[in-house]
Protein backbone atom coordinates (compact mmCIF):
# COMPACT_ATOMS: atom_id res chain seq x y z
CA UNK A 1 0.00 0.00 0.00
CA UNK A 2 3.03 2.31 -0.10
CA UNK A 3 1.91 3.77 -3.42
CA UNK A 4 -1.61 4.41 -2.11
CA UNK A 5 -0.20 6.09 1.01
CA UNK A 6 1.86 8.44 -1.16
CA UNK A 7 -0.41 9.09 -4.14
CA UNK A 8 -3.70 8.61 -2.30
CA UNK A 9 -6.07 5.71 -2.77
CA UNK A 10 -7.36 5.85 -6.34
CA UNK A 11 -11.05 5.80 -7.18
CA UNK A 12 -13.21 6.01 -10.29
CA UNK A 13 -13.15 9.82 -10.29
CA UNK A 14 -9.38 10.02 -10.85
CA UNK A 15 -9.09 6.71 -12.72
CA UNK A 16 -12.31 5.80 -14.53
CA UNK A 17 -12.81 2.03 -14.41
CA UNK A 18 -10.53 1.55 -11.40
CA UNK A 19 -13.21 -0.29 -9.40
CA UNK A 20 -13.66 -2.71 -12.32
CA UNK A 21 -10.03 -3.86 -12.34
CA UNK A 22 -9.48 -7.53 -11.38
CA UNK A 23 -7.42 -6.77 -8.24
CA UNK A 24 -9.74 -4.03 -6.95
CA UNK A 25 -10.94 -4.49 -3.38
CA UNK A 26 -13.74 -2.37 -1.97
CA UNK A 27 -11.97 -2.51 1.38
CA UNK A 28 -8.78 -0.76 0.23
CA UNK A 29 -7.78 1.70 2.95
CA UNK A 30 -8.63 5.27 1.93
CA UNK A 31 -5.53 7.46 2.10
CA UNK A 32 -5.47 11.12 1.01
CA UNK A 33 -3.09 12.25 -1.72
CA UNK A 34 0.23 13.59 -0.42
CA UNK A 35 2.03 16.58 -1.92
CA UNK A 36 5.01 15.00 -3.67
CA UNK A 37 7.12 18.13 -3.06
CA UNK A 38 6.69 17.71 0.70
CA UNK A 39 7.89 14.12 0.37
CA UNK A 40 10.96 14.72 -1.82
CA UNK A 41 11.67 18.22 -0.54
CA UNK A 42 13.91 20.41 -2.65
CA UNK A 43 15.98 17.49 -3.94
CA UNK A 44 14.91 18.24 -7.51
CA UNK A 45 14.05 21.50 -9.22
CA UNK A 46 10.56 22.58 -10.28
CA UNK A 47 10.84 21.03 -13.77
CA UNK A 48 11.72 17.69 -12.19
CA UNK A 49 8.88 17.96 -9.69
CA UNK A 50 6.40 18.63 -12.51
CA UNK A 51 7.72 15.68 -14.52
CA UNK A 52 7.48 13.41 -11.48
CA UNK A 53 3.84 14.43 -10.95
CA UNK A 54 3.09 13.59 -14.60
CA UNK A 55 4.79 10.21 -14.24
CA UNK A 56 3.11 9.33 -10.95
CA UNK A 57 -0.43 9.56 -12.30
CA UNK A 58 -2.71 6.58 -11.76
CA UNK A 59 -4.87 6.99 -14.87
CA UNK A 60 -2.73 5.66 -17.74
CA UNK A 61 -4.66 7.82 -20.21
CA UNK A 62 -3.42 10.92 -18.35
CA UNK A 63 0.09 9.67 -17.50
CA UNK A 64 2.93 11.14 -19.55
CA UNK A 65 4.19 8.73 -22.25
CA UNK A 66 7.79 7.52 -21.87
CA UNK A 67 9.08 9.32 -24.97
CA UNK A 68 7.51 12.61 -23.86
CA UNK A 69 9.03 12.18 -20.40
CA UNK A 70 12.48 11.60 -21.88
CA UNK A 71 12.09 14.70 -24.03
CA UNK A 72 11.13 16.82 -21.02
CA UNK A 73 13.08 20.01 -20.48
CA UNK A 74 14.14 18.51 -17.15
CA UNK A 75 16.65 16.37 -19.04
CA UNK A 76 18.02 19.12 -21.29
CA UNK A 77 20.84 20.04 -18.94
CA UNK A 78 21.69 16.58 -17.64
CA UNK A 79 25.42 15.93 -17.49
CA UNK A 80 26.10 12.35 -18.51
CA UNK A 81 28.81 10.31 -16.79
CA UNK A 82 32.03 10.10 -18.87
CA UNK A 83 31.54 6.38 -19.56
CA UNK A 84 27.95 6.82 -20.84
CA UNK A 85 27.59 6.23 -24.60
CA UNK A 86 26.73 9.50 -26.34
CA UNK A 87 26.01 8.25 -29.84
CA UNK A 88 22.34 7.36 -29.37
CA UNK A 89 20.00 8.58 -32.11
CA UNK A 90 17.59 11.35 -31.06
CA UNK A 91 14.34 10.19 -29.54
CA UNK A 92 11.30 10.65 -31.71
CA UNK A 93 7.71 9.75 -31.04
CA UNK A 94 6.54 7.87 -34.14
CA UNK A 95 4.10 5.33 -32.71
CA UNK A 96 0.67 5.74 -31.18
CA UNK A 97 0.43 5.26 -27.45
CA UNK A 98 -2.54 3.26 -26.17
CA UNK A 99 -3.44 1.68 -22.88
CA UNK A 100 -5.34 -1.47 -22.09
CA UNK A 101 -7.10 -1.64 -18.73
CA UNK A 102 -7.21 -5.42 -18.25
CA UNK A 103 -4.61 -5.92 -15.53
CA UNK A 104 -4.21 -4.95 -11.91
CA UNK A 105 -3.90 -1.25 -10.97
CA UNK A 106 -0.14 -1.51 -10.81
CA UNK A 107 0.49 -3.58 -13.93
CA UNK A 108 -1.28 -1.74 -16.73
CA UNK A 109 -0.43 -3.04 -20.18
CA UNK A 110 1.10 -0.53 -22.59
CA UNK A 111 1.38 -0.67 -26.35
CA UNK A 112 3.74 1.74 -28.03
Amino acid sequence: FRIFRTLGTPDDTIWPGFSQLPDYKDKFPKWPKQDIVKIIGDKIETEGQNLLRKMLTYNPDKRIPCIAALQSSYFHNVILPPDMPRNHPPLTHTHTHTHTHTHSPLSTSHTI
